[in-house]
C-alpha cells in the first residue's frame, strides 16, 4: 500500500490517497473518487468536478494522459470530513492510519501541539454536525451526535476540552427504553419496537450479523434522543438511542395494560 506525501512545501502535512481510502474501506476506488468529488463540490459550492485545480489548498490531483482524474490526494480535515458518511469499521480503519502517518518521521516537522489537536477536532465536530442535520435530526441531536463522534474517532471529549454542555437542558430529562414501555403497555420488548416500527417512530434494520437494528425515524426523532455514550456492536460501535416517556402515551392506545390512574 503506498502512501503518497505531497511535497508542495519543505514541510508539508502528510496527505492520504483516494486509491489508499479505498483500499482501507474496501470501497471501489472510482466510488471514492465520486464521494470526493460530491464532498468538493458542496464546500466548494460551486458544482465544481474538479475540472480545475482545487480552489483550497486542501487536496491535490493526479490526472493520466488523457486528463481524466487517477487519484485525489485529501489532507487530514478532507479525509475525516470524507469518511463521516461512512460506516464506524472504515472510519476507524483510516483514522488510524492517519495517526500512523502523522508519528512517521519526516512526515510532519514537529509534533502535533494540542491546540493543532483540538482545532482538528472542531473541525471534525463541524463536518459531523452538517451531516447530522442533514440526516434530518433536529439541532441538539445533531450536536450531541457529533460530540460523541468526536469521542469515538480522536478520543477526545470536547464536552470536558472546552466545557461544551453535552446536552441542553430542556433534553436532559428521563429516557426509557424498550423494556421499559413494554413494562407500561403489557408488551414484550420486540413487541415494542416492532409497535414503533408499525406507527413509524422507527425502522428495523439488519447488521452485519443479520441481527436487527433500530433506528429513529424523522417522525420519532422528536420523541427521544442519542445516549452521549457508544457501545460495542457487531457493526461497529453504536450510539444507544432511548425514548422520552411521552412515547409511552404514543403508543397507549395499543396497550394491554391499563393506564394507571391517581
Amino acid at each position: 500500500m503506498n502512501t503518497v506525501i505531497t511535497a508542495a512545501a519543505p514541510n508539508s502535512s502528510p496527505m492520504m490517497s483516494s486509491k489508499e481510502i479505498a483500499e482501507l474501506t474496501g470501497k471501489a476506488h472510482k466510488n471514492v473518487i465520486r464521494d470526493i468529488e460530491s464532498m468538493i463540490a458542496e464546500i466548494e459550492k460551486d458544482g465544481s468536478n474538479l475540472s480545475h485545480q482545487a480552489k483550497s489548498t486542501g487536496y491535490t490531483v493526479e490526472r493520466d494522459n488523457r486528463g481524466y482524474v487517477k487519484i485525489i490526494h485529501l489532507d487530514h480535515s478532507h479525509t475525516i470530513t470524507l469518511i463521516t458518511g461512512y460506516d464506524a469499521k472504515q472510519r476507524k480503519k483510516v483514522v488510524d492510519r492517519w495517526l500512523e502517518l502523522e508519528t512517521m518521521p519526516n512526515s510532519i516537522s514537529k509534533p502535533i501541539d494540542r491546540i493543532t489537536v483540538l482545532r482538528k477536532a472542531i473541525a471534525l465536530h463541524g463536518s459531523a454536525l452538517a451531516f447530522n442535520k442533514r440526516q434530518g435530526m433536529d439541532l441538539t441531536q445533531a450536536r450531541l451526535k457529533a460530540v460523541a463522534t468526536v469521542k469515538e474517532q480522536m478520543g477526545i471529549d470536547l464536552t470536558e476540552e472546552l466545557g461544551w454542555q453535552a446536552q441542553p437542558l430542556a433534553v436532559q430529562e428521563r429516557t426509557v427504553n424498550a423494556t421499559e414501555i413494554g413494562r407500561e403497555i403489557g408488551l414484550k420488548n420486540t413487541e415494542v419496537n416492532q409497535l414503533l416500527a408499525e406507527q413509524g417512530f422507527c425502522t428495523g434494520l439488519r447488521d452485519l450479523k443479520g441481527r436487527r437494528v433500530w433506528k429513529p425515524t424523522a417522525k420519532g426523532l422528536k420523541f427521544g434522543r442519542y445516549e452521549d455514550k457508544t457501545k460495542a456492536h457487531s457493526s461497529g460501535t453504536v450510539q444507544p438511542w432511548v425514548w422520552f416517556p411521552s412515547i409511552i402515551e404514543e403508543l397507549r392506545p395499543f396497550a394491554r395494560t391499563p393506564a394507571q390512574t391517581a
